[in-house]
């Protein structure tokens, strides 16, 4: 049985996250452009042994750091408590992991009565780790970062991982708010959520996500002056969202929404 919210404290889980990042790293980058066996799953989308290695390690971790607190992992799967839960994509982004492209990274997720309150996203291959605790701000390799102060959809940079990720109607959706934008981009994984934290990139949006794919995002966005919810709106929480919109700040999240609605 997990432990209750107190068996964690917040100002030590930003050093945490770190270290499950640096417990990964080698495991990513040992098999990194190099020729690996390609498996696919159910769902068509591939893994590799470094996808499942990295997930391991993570593992192995948090269950001596944390003992009585519950892991889902995309690859290893595991029951969310719905107390103290940690919930781990070792390597979102396999697809351009396989291709040689280092736009691929890590996400781990604490995440209290179905809330994130606590993510990382390491960049392994860039050397980039970005790091959101509530209360405790947002940083990238220990430096503090923020969101941009755009607020005129004119002037905003709007990215989105791929077009084939989305449904028609969403695509649809999608397009109505990129005519409005100054520019739209597609592919970036979960780098986009990191650069939208860093203030490079001001909307970022998804959809038909996994929860392994969304929980460690959020912490780091909303830490960084940001705001993470669904299409309708509503908080992210563990299992109960798949798509996302993402924005530098509350002004802009508004816009996006009733341009999207239209």
């Amino acid at each position: 049985m997990s432990a209750a919210p107190s068996s964690y404290e917040l100002t030590k889980l930003a050093g945490s996250l770190a270290s499950f990042c640096f417990a990964s790293r080698p495991v990513i980058a040992k098999y990194f452009r190099q020729n690996i066996t390609i498996e696919g799953k159910a769902d068509a989308s591939p893994v590799t042994k470094a996808d499942k290695e990295a997930e391991a390690a993570i593992r192995a971790m948090i269950a001596q750091d944390y003992p009585d607190h519950q892991i889902v992992g995309e690859e290893e799967g595991g029951v969310a408590s719905g107390l103290c839960d940690w919930v781990i994509d070792p390597i979102d982004g396999t697809r351009a992991f396989i291709c040689g492209k280092p736009t691929f990274g890590t996400l781990i997720a604490l995440v209290d009565h179905h809330v994130p309150i606590a993510g990382v996203i390491d960049m392994p291959m860039m050397d980039e780790m970005y790091i959101g605790v509530k209360g405790q701000g947002a940083t990238c390799n220990g430096v503090a970062i923020h969101t941009s102060a755009h607020t005129d959809l004119a002037q905003v940079r709007l990215a989105s991982t791929a077009p084939e990720a989305l449904s028609e109607a969403a695509l649809s959706k999608f397009q109505a708010l990129a005519e409005r934008c100054l520019t739209a981009s597609w592919g970036g994984d979960c780098y986009n959520y990191a650069l939208l934290a860093a203030g490079h990139i001001d909307l970022v949006i998804e959809h038909q996500l996994a929860s392994h794919d969304i929980m460690a995002l959020v912490p780091v966005i909303e830490e960084a002056g940001g705001i993470v919810t669904d299409w309708d709106g509503k908080p992210v929480r563990l299992g109960q969202t798949g798509s996302l919109i993402a924005a530098a700040n509350e002004a802009l999240h508004e816009q996006a929404l009733n341009a999207m609605q239209r």
